[in-house]
């Protein structure tokens, strides 16, 4: 009981830090890193949130990275809705994951 707790706690920080903007990019990196391995439908309003334009680019790419581990064929309606929003450089990032889903 008290394994699964701490297991809990850490999402529930790696999801706070995941958003924290005052953090350093490094440390948020490891955080939005960190929610591929949770349920999808867990961590999908948080990766939705950090590939938003207004966001730092290494956000965006890494919150499309761990978005791109999941196999659900929404991650590919995700990606595509905001594909003209994105830079060439993470559309290409974006390719990559299409064309291995």
């Amino acid at each position: 009981m008290s394994c699964h707790f701490q297991f809990e706690k850490l999402i529930r920080r790696s999801l706070r830090e995941a958003h924290d903007s005052t953090l350093e990019i490094r440390l948020r990196k490891l955080a939005i890193q960190s929610l591929a391995g949770r349920p999808l439908q867990q961590v999908r309003p948080v990766l939705e949130a950090l590939i938003a334009p207004q966001e730092n680019l290494e956000i965006i790419k890494t919150a499309i990275s761990s978005l791109g581990k999941f196999n659900e064929p929404v991650v590919n309606q995700i990606l595509m809705n905001r594909w003209k929003t994105f830079p060439s450089q993470v559309q290409m990032q974006i390719l990559e994951i299409l064309l291995g889903n």
